[in-house]
């Protein structure tokens, strides 16, 4: 429309430019036209003088008025006396000459159809387009152009005009029940999925107008509303009125206002309530004040405030809520200005930080949407952490595809990105995504990452709902490497290394299901974790549940309701005694709780945490008194607690409870912890009793042996990564044991406990304590000639560390030695740091060698140390070579390749199989090379042929598994004869002794893997490879499935199949494989041991060694062995 009338208004404008040319081409000729025809006005004049007739001069208002020249008109020249004086005659203004019908303005020379503006010669379709008749006493040329302009505008733009105006002098809305006076206001439309549980409840659109005494509402919702209630149920339509300081929050606003509609299967009521601000927080502390009109039709309804309540306020902010009796809840999408028409935004934030490193750092998304559309100009971030600002260079905003929006630097905690061409969004609820990253120089420690806290500044003329969507990210990130211990700071990284349990999913109805939870201690303090799906903490804003109006009796007063503040709680009971029939008996569980820690929250906000105390001795009752604060931290659902409290054993059971009282979810297990004070371990409550859950526990799942192997259905907990098994019988005596090691600096030894059971907790162990990678490797060997056998382990900080067997008595928390017998820096000896170890006597000199492979940063290679008297060694050969690749596999051999030297195999990073034999006292020299190109794992030597030479297997980080073989005196021969579906880990074959392993004739090595692709393929395996053929191409290896991981993302990175003495590790005749769990991702660290169903076959290699001794052994080697 506004096009249209600038395009006639320039049409016109033309003419009037054109008509102002021809008139002053003819200026000339109408001034003498007009002296000529004054000479003849004045003649006529005084014939008429002369002759007693009076003419109505309107021609002459027509050249005022700018028509065009006027034509002469002839009169009578005698008019009687009664025509003169009538208005309504001849000459009048209805029928003579006068202005309708007459000679003068309307037909001849009149406005209409004469000369005039219409359809005569005047401006419309006229020759000419203004006055070619100059008189003296005209008004002048510029007035009255402007004068025709003027009319012409107004003659164009009236019509519209009329239009617009009867737009705006709308009627207002009554309340009366008559929905349709609100058909032509403007409504704001609401999301019809997000409560799609109860359409009752679900608003659909919803409109305010300001009136002369107030502001009228309108909400209509999804479903039938209020006459399709039970007569139990209920629903409440609240409008949340923010008009001054303080008040009730909840959905973004400060509410100090509102209107409550109750609604019920045969009415409604409605009332009007302001907030006492000495209540904060609580849904109680509202005042009733009065009632308000209020007419509901089906799915609408209508209702007003007055200016009496609630005092105009352009700054004043809204939102409207429908929650039912099973509290079903909707919010309007929108905060929006009562009775006000203003822009409203809609700004949804969700986190997705995970580490941060140089570089460019994705922190967080942004989506925009809005009922009414616009552009924004610049957002204003707030800076989360404690992180050095001097490490983030700028902060830049990309949109989805990429494109880079606006970028800022940091200022006085916060960072304001200016976009340079503003970001345009529509309207219709259409999502604009913005994509945020932190451009990093530095890495100086601490905790860094970004969140609109304010939208003050977003936009300057209407209004912001600011709404922070859960992700599986994280707000806050460390900077650099996270610290050593757990820091409740928001930033859940360090916990990566501390091992998760994981919670059955939907195991409840409610809103908040835990997932994965966690515990950890050192000598100070105690630290809790754990994530969940839903909304965690997240409480309610309207914490009541919604009833049909109660009519008091007459003269009663009402009570004053007890506080209801929607908080949600999860509390940590701790049981400090391992007892369940002290402290607070929790039901379900056998955990009796002297401590507990609760943390109080609402909107997925803390509000307080604090450590409690049990009153009593023993209980069920709620009897509680404050101990201590308690550190907290919550963020995308995850929550960590902590307490300071020395912890040397206990059990924990964490349990999430609801505004209302109802139990969310329990820790489907109980956390407990051993004295070492460094690890916690899960146990199934209902399986496990108190003495059992210090260290390891049984736990019964769907890990599972196949292919004529079954799983033992216990298992041993863990919480660490586990990275070596190794088999041995320290003691000598009936119970073979095993050793295992973690990267986190942990060593422990576990016997046998009876038929396919271990006995457990560890019988032995030891913490490193500190370093930074734990032990990489460990062997079992007597290396020192003294007939005591040690515990040999390699670790990332340096060392070299030997634990002795004292020589006598049993395996026990003190023998072996906790204290290294022997330890060495092997840094001082210009080595690099240990990754792996073997032991032997591989010069066949009598004594002893430590065999360690090592690197890191400078140099890398294989040293010897051997022994020089009791628990002495010294350094007596070293292979080293420049770069910063790490020795991670050592395996050892007597004979390899048919000379009368030993070998020793060692591979790492560099990809490339080395083999080095002894040729004398303490000499060594490399005999073959061979690149596979990625990283090495694990080695092993084994005659897999029965040809008296051994032959070396490698398990490589490219899935493959390399068979190295003897082709003649020192030369050797590569050959891939199996590929996986991931990088395999470990490979290990039974010892000596057992013809094979499954009851056939053909001997194994088995290997593991890490995880791979998706689904099945995910869950980490342990393969057996047996050769069935002759030669030694892939054709001749068959590789069998023995074990599959449970989970996805588990791997299997430790292994050890277990032949010791000649016997399995529980004493029967079926041979056992003891699978370790490395901690990646969030997954479990676990010892799961399977066992073949064939049992092992006779021992003939055994046999025909026990020819040759005293007959008293032979008969107790084949009682141990059942023969």
């Amino acid at each position: 429309i506004k096009e249209e009338i600038e395009e006639k208004i320039e049409r016109e404008v033309d003419k009037v430019e054109i008509s102002q040319l021809e008139s002053k081409v003819e200026e000339e000729k109408e001034t003498k036209q007009l002296e000529k025809l004054e000479i003849e006005e004045n003649k006529e004049i005084i014939e008429k003088e002369k002759t007693g007739v009076t003419e109505v001069k309107e021609p002459k208002k027509s050249i005022e008025l700018g028509l065009s020249k006027p034509i002469p008109e002839r009169k009578s020249k005698k008019v009687d006396e009664k025509t003169k004086r009538t208005r309504i005659g001849k000459i009048g203004l209805t029928n003579g000459n006068g202005f309708i019908n007459g000679t003068k303005l309307s037909l001849r020379v009149g406005l209409t159809n004469g000369n005039g503006f219409i359809n005569g010669n005047g401006y419309t379709n006229g020759s000419k387009a203004g006055v070619h008749v100059k008189r003296k006493n005209l008004i002048n040329d510029n007035l009255r152009k402007g004068i025709v302009v003027f009319v012409l505008l107004f003659l164009i733009i009236l019509p519209f005009a009329y239009i617009n105006i009867s737009n705006l002098i709308k009627k207002e809305p009554k309340i009366d029940g008559d929905f349709s006076d609100w058909a032509d206001i403007e409504k704001y439309a609401d999301s019809k999925s997000d409560c799609v549980t109860d359409p009752d409840v679900n608003i659909v659109e919803y409109a305010s107008m300001d009136t002369k005494e107030g502001v009228n509402y309108y909400v209509r919702v999804d479903g039938l509303g209020q006459y399709s209630k039970n007569k139990e149920g209920a629903s409440m339509f609240a409008l949340l009125i923010d008009n001054e300081e303080g008040g009730y929050t909840a959905y973004g606003i400060n509410a100090d206002h509102r209107v409550v509609v109750t609604t019920y299967d045969r009415g409604y009521s409605a009332s009007f309530e302001s907030y006492n601000k000495e209540r904060p927080g609580d849904w109680n502390g509202w005042v009733y004040r009065g009632i308000v009109p209020v007419r509901i039709s089906g799915s609408s309804i209508e209702f007003s405030v007055s200016y009496s309540l609630v005092k105009p306020n352009l700054d004043s902010r809204s939102v409207i809520v429908s929650v039912d009796s099973e509290n079903n809840t909707d919010v309007t999408d929108y905060v929006f200005c009562p009775g006000k028409s203003k822009r409203l935004l809609r700004l949804e934030q969700s986190a997705l930080l995970e580490s941060i490193s140089l570089g460019e750092n994705l922190v967080m998304k942004i989506s925009i949407s809005s009922n009414t559309g616009g552009s924004i100009s610049s957002i204003t971030f707030s800076i989360l952490g404690n992180a050095s600002y001097t490490d983030v260079d700028k902060v830049i905003v990309y949109s989805e595809n990429g494109q880079k929006l606006g970028e800022g630097v940091t200022s006085n905690g916060c960072v304001k990105v200016e976009f340079p061409h503003p970001i345009e969004f529509g309207n219709k609820m259409i999502k604009n995504n913005l994509l945020v990253k932190a451009q990093f120089i530095g890495l100086n420690g601490g905790t860094f990452g970004l969140k609109i806290i304010s939208v003050d500044n977003v936009i300057s003329d209407g209004l912001v709902t600011l709404v922070e969507v859960k992700s599986e990210y994280n707000w806050l990130g460390y900077v650099g490497v996270p610290p050593s211990r757990i820091v409740i700071d928001g930033a859940f990284e360090d916990w990566s290394n501390v091992r998760k349990y994981t919670d059955e999913v939907g195991d409840n109805a409610n809103s908040c299901d835990i997932k994965e939870y966690a515990a950890h201690n050192d000598s100070e303090r105690i630290s809790f974790y754990v994530d969940t799906d839903g909304s965690l903490l997240g409480g309610a804003s309207i914490p009541i549940r919604v009833s049909r109006p109660t009519i008091l009796p007459t003269g009663s007063i009402p009570s004053v309701p007890q506080p209801a503040t929607g908080l949600d709680v999860c509390y940590v009971f701790i049981d400090t005694d391992c007892n369940a029939n002290t402290g607070y008996r929790i039901d379900g569980s056998i955990v009796g709780a002297e401590l507990v820690i609760a943390v109080y929250g609402k909107d997925e906000r803390i509000v307080n945490s604090e450590c409690l105390r049990y009153n009593r001795s023993f209980g069920t009752s709620w009897d509680w008194s404050f101990l201590s604060k308690a550190e907290s931290a919550i963020g995308s659902g995850k929550l960590e607690m902590q307490i300071e409290y020395p912890a040397s054993r206990m059990n924990a059971l964490i349990v999430i409870v609801g505004w209302n009282g109802e139990r969310e979810d329990m820790s489907d297990s109980i956390l407990t912890n051993y004295a070492d004070r460094k690890r916690f371990y899960e146990s199934k409550s209902e399986e496990i009793k108190n003495e059992d859950m210090q260290y390891f526990g049984d736990s019964s799942d769907s890990r599972a042996g196949s292919n004529g192997w079954t799983q033992w259905t216990q298992s041993g907990l863990l919480g660490d990564s586990v990275y070596e098994i190794v088999q041995c019988n320290i003691d000598h005596n009936e119970s073979n044991e095993f050793v295992l090691i973690s990267s986190s600096g942990y060593v422990g030894m576990v016997t046998k406990g009876g038929n396919d059971r271990m006995a457990l907790p560890a019988v032995w162990e030891v913490y490193l304590g500190s370093g930074y990678g734990g032990y990489q490797g460990v062997c079992v060997g007597d290396s020192d000639g003294d007939g005591k056998e040690e515990v040999i382990c390699a670790d990332w900080d340096r060392n070299v560390s030997v634990f002795e067997y004292l020589g006598s008595g049993e395996v026990s928390s003190s023998n072996p030695s906790t204290t290294p017998t022997w330890k060495r820096d092997i840094t001082l000896d210009n080595l690099d740091d240990p990754a792996a170890v073997a032991y032997g006597d591989q010069d066949n000199d009598g004594k002893g060698e430590i065999i360690v492979g090592f690197g890191y940063d400078v140099r890398y290679g294989l040293g010897i140390y051997e022994r020089t008297g009791d628990n002495a060694y010294s350094l007596v050969y070293a292979h080293r070579i420049s770069g910063t690749y790490v020795t991670r596999a050592v395996a050892v051999s007597n004979n390899a390749d048919g000379d009368s030297y030993r070998e020793i195999a060692w591979g790492g990073t560099d990809g490339v199989i080395h083999i080095n034999e002894s040729n004398g006292d303490n000499q060594y020299v490399s005999r073959y090379t061979y690149t596979v190109g990625n990283f090495i794992n694990g080695m092993c030597f084994i005659d897999i042929d029965r040809d008296g030479d051994d032959e070396l297997f490698t398990a490589c980080g490219n899935s493959n598994l390399y068979c190295t073989y003897s082709t003649g005196s020192d030369t050797y021969a590569t050959s891939i004869i199996y590929t996986a579906k991931n990088a395999l880990t470990k490979v290990k074959a039974l010892a000596l002794g057992a013809t094979s392993a499954d009851g056939d004739s053909q001997r194994e090595v088995f290997v593991s893997r890490y995880t791979a692709g998706s689904g099945q393929d995910k869950k980490a395996e342990v393969i057996m490879v047996e050769r069935t053929g002759t030669d030694w191409t892939s054709a001749s290896f068959t590789p069998t499935i023995i074990y599959t991981a449970d989970t996805q993302g588990q791997t299997v990175y430790a292994i050890c199949p277990f032949y010791y003495n000649f016997t399995t590790f529980d004493g029967d005749l079926y041979v056992d494989i003891i699978i370790g769990h490395a901690y990646f991702s969030s997954t479990v660290s676990e010892i799961y041991v399977i066992e073949c169903s064939v049992a092992v076959p006779e021992f003939s290699d055994f046999l025909l060694i026990l020819i040759c001794v005293p007959a008293v052994i032979v008969f107790v080697r084949f009682s141990k062995c059942k023969v």
